[in-house]
This record gives structure tokens, sequence and C-alpha cells, in this order.
């Protein structure tokens, strides 16, 4: 009857059971990645029969870490936005601020005015990268400074939510 070990004569993040046996067998080989980086890694597994032809043998091992996923990140290319007017005037130019994911995968967005009602954005939702346009409507506003604010949130992601702070001046 044939007896033979196995045993890992490189990579400490290799593993082979069972280590020894008699006749045909199977061997389990397993890794442990703990602590190791992103990263090719090679190791080997020797299995040797004392007396038999061709013995040992050498299976070599190669393990791929790839590095984690990361998630969207949302981005806007501004957080502060001030609108000039002249009271009794056309409104102010439309303003636009550009929503970017700086992360991985696909960020879906939405955008609404959390004070402000002279304040309106363009779409209330979508998918970066995106323009949100701003505007602002200034029938009936007195010459005064307005503060309004939009938020821009975009669930699962980093960085998320974003304040677009506005100022409204009218003269």
């Amino acid at each position: 009857t044939l007896s033979w070990t196995a045993a890992v004569t490189n990579g400490a993040w290799l593993s082979v059971s069972p280590a020894s046996g008699t006749g045909a067998g199977s061997l389990t080989i397993s890794t442990n990645i703990t602590g190791l980086a992103a990263n090719t890694y090679t190791g080997a597994i020797q299995v040797a029969a004392g007396g038999a032809t061709a013995s040992p043998q050498t299976i070599n091992v190669t393990l791929i870490i790839t590095p984690p996923p990361t998630a969207p990140v949302l981005a806007v290319s501004t957080t502060a936005l001030a609108f000039n007017a002249q009271q009794g005037s056309a409104n102010p130019a439309s303003q636009t601020v550009a929503i970017a994911n700086t992360g991985t995968g696909t960020l879906s967005w939405t955008a609404s005015v959390t004070s402000g009602a002279w304040l309106s954005v363009s779409s209330s939702s979508g998918t970066a990268p995106a323009n949100l346009t701003i505007s602002t409507n200034i029938a009936g506003l007195a010459a005064n400074t307005y503060t309004g604010a939009i938020l821009v949130t975009a669930t699962g992601a980093g960085s998320s939510p974003q304040t677009i702070n506005v100022t409204l001046t009218i003269t």
C-alpha cells in the first residue's frame, strides 16, 4: 500500500489536509488571507510517497487578492452660490452645480430645496455625472439678502449628504 505525505513548502498563508494518507486520496487546500494586502501570492505544496516513481510532486498555488470595491462618493462642484438682482428686474441667470462620483460604482442622487421658497432646482434626482441647474425667482421679494439651501443626497455613498448654501441679494 502506498503511503504519502503532503506539506506546504512555500506560502505561510497556505494549508493542506490531510497531511498524510495511504492509497488514493484527495487533498483539501485552504488559504488564510488575514493580514495579506491586495497582491498576487505564490505558494507550493509537495506530495511525496517514499519509493514511488515520480515522487515528490509539487502543486503550485497562485492566490490573487484584489482590493475591496469602494463605494460611490458624492462630490458637488461647489457648496456655495451667490445670486444678485435688482428689485423689479428679471431673475438672475441660473447657475450650474456639477454632481460627480469620485468613488466607484453607480451614484444615484436626489436634490431638494430645504429652505428658500424663491429657490428651485432643475431636477430632483439622477445618476452622476450630472449637472444641477439652480434658479431663483425674485418676484414679490423686497430689497434684502436672502439665504437658502439645497440638499443633495446619495444613499449609501460617502460624503453624503452635501448642502449647497445659496445667497440671493436684491438691491
